[in-house]
């Protein structure tokens, strides 16, 4: 769910041929975010997966300037919920 103002939410369900542990994994670590998450070369990949924790993704950009992709984890209940906010 991306919550844009005090009104607005959009919702993105999407189903995968594995185990949710698997899936869970994939979001909840930086060894496997760096590698599918960016569509950039990653620099530096942190995860805190935990309510309160961080996610930063640094990127090189083509033209070498840098992005991050930032967010706050909000619920974490391994593996059947992941509630994070998403800032580029």
């Amino acid at each position: 769910t991306l919550a844009c103002g005090n009104d607005l939410e959009f919702r993105l369900a999407r189903s995968f041929r594995a185990p949710k542990s698997l899936v869970f994994e994939a979001f909840t670590k930086a060894e496997h975010l760096r590698n599918w998450l960016a569509c950039h070369p990653v620099t530096a990949c942190e995860v805190d997966a935990r309510p309160g924790g961080k996610l930063r993704l640094d990127m090189r950009m083509a033209d070498g300037t840098e992005c991050t992709l930032r967010g706050d984890y909000r619920e974490v209940s391994p593996p059947d919920q992941l509630v994070y906010t998403h800032v580029y």
